[in-house]
Parts: structure tokens; sequence; C-alpha cells
């Protein structure tokens, strides 16, 4: 949301990321509130896409065709409970993150970058959600399943216990799908996911 001043604002020298988006096309005004808000928004799903896959790319410091495969590959894992898939291919994004930038001992790092790469190509993803036990790293949804998932620097047993210790599971037992605990470890010394465990209740 953004006011009138908003559209008056065009300085070339120090420009707004969402000034230029709306500029270029990228943003269109969606609605307008009765408080004189302007609600932008993309015009269409195609010209969300287009941006969010430019974004991507250089995110992911990879091309364009070699990302868009990866993200489409976890997609697809997510679909069918195929995590072997689904790690296979945040490793081949995790591989292409230059070494000068990587914090591979920092379990935060490799999950702020599963959350941002599935956020941008549309998964219904959240992290840090709070339980009367605990936290959930990542919580992802689809059609089919819904996937609880713990991360830890080393032993994926470890992460996956720490989901039935605190049983972050229950708030999702009442719901038609399926739901998968999946422990994940991160090996830092390769700068990768070293392994997973996941289970269906």
């Amino acid at each position: 949301m953004v006011g009138h001043a908003f559209f008056d604002k065009f300085d070339i020298e120090d420009i707004d990321i969402v000034s230029l988006m709306f500029q270029s096309g990228y943003l269109t005004i969606k609605n307008i509130d009765k408080f004189g808000g302007f609600w932008l928004d993309f015009p269409n799903k195609e010209v969300e896409k287009s941006f969010f896959a430019q974004l991507m790319e250089a995110y992911s410091y990879n091309r364009l065709s070699g990302t868009t495969q990866a993200t489409q590959y976890i997609i697809r894992g997510l679909y069918n409970n195929d995590w072997d898939t689904i790690l296979k291919n945040l490793n081949v994004l995790f591989a292409s993150i230059p070494y000068q930038i990587f914090e591979a001992d920092k379990e935060f790092y490799y999950h702020s970058i599963i959350h941002t790469v599935l956020s941008l190509v549309g998964v219904d993803i959240h992290s840090e959600l709070q339980t009367s036990t605990g936290r959930i790293d990542t919580v992802i949804k689809n059609e089919k399943f819904i996937y609880v998932v713990e991360f830890k620097i080393g032993e994926a047993a470890q992460a996956l216990q720490q989901i039935k210790d605190k049983e972050y599971h229950k708030p999702f037992m009442n719901d038609d799908r399926e739901v998968v605990l999946v422990g994940v470890g991160f090996n830092a010394e390769k700068k990768e996911i070293g392994g997973y465990l996941a289970e269906k209740l």
C-alpha cells in the first residue's frame, strides 16, 4: 500500500524499488481504499511468475534455466512426498552460492534460503510457527500433504526426534491431508543438506 506522494517521486539517482516496479509495469493499482491508500499488485500471473523467475536467478547466482528446473523438481517432489528429489535439488541451489557469503555453520542461513526459495516459487510455506510446546522450524502445505519440518546442523535423526518430543504435528491432526514429519540435517563441511528422515503419521 502506498500514498499519493508515491506517484510524485521518481528520482533516478535514488529510486525506490517499488516505484521502479510500478513505472516499469510490474505493479499496477489494484484497489484504492477509503483512506486514500493505493494497493499495488502484479497485473496478472504471467508478470508475477516472470518477476519471481528473474529474482530467483539473481538470488541463487545461477542461470535462469538451471534455477527454474531445480525449483520445478522441488515442487513436484513436494506434491509426491519425494524428499530425495526435493533435497537433491535444494543442494543444486546451495552449490551455486559463492563461498564468500556462505554461512555454512549457521542453521538459520540454510533455513532462510529454503524459506525464500520456496516462497518465491509459490509454495505454501510458514516458518517459526509457535505451538504450546515450542516453535516449529517450517510447515509446508499443498493439496495432498502437510510437512512438519525441523532443521539441524548435524544429524537428521536429532531433528526428527525433536518434532516427536515436542509433538509439533498435533495442530494438524484434524486436517484431511497426510501429515509427514521431516527431519533435515545440514552438513556444514560440505555446505549442503547431508540427509533427512521422513515419517508419515
